[in-house]
């Protein structure tokens, strides 16, 4: 019964929100360089925490054009 009231102000034209149902995992991909610890950025800290997989992906890896196969890019502050 609460998810439902969620749903309702969700929808409502009020608010700017929508609902997107995920029909896949989305690839995270975090630029970081690879010597930080995932508790150096406050992303990483989260991601790990809520053990949601990730990639942390460079100068190198943006430079030979990987970026196209993630779905979602943290990019720095």
């Amino acid at each position: 019964m609460q998810g439902k009231c969620h749903c309702n102000e969700i929808a409502s034209p009020a608010v700017n929100y929508d609902i997107m149902k995920l029909e896949k995992y989305p690839r995270i991909a975090v630029y970081s360089p690879k010597s930080k610890q995932p508790w150096d950025d406050a992303v990483t800290l989260v991601l790990s925490y809520a053990e949601i997989p990730y990639d942390v992906i460079f100068d190198d890896e943006v430079l030979n054009d990987l970026l196209p196969k993630y779905d979602w890019f943290a990019p720095p502050p």
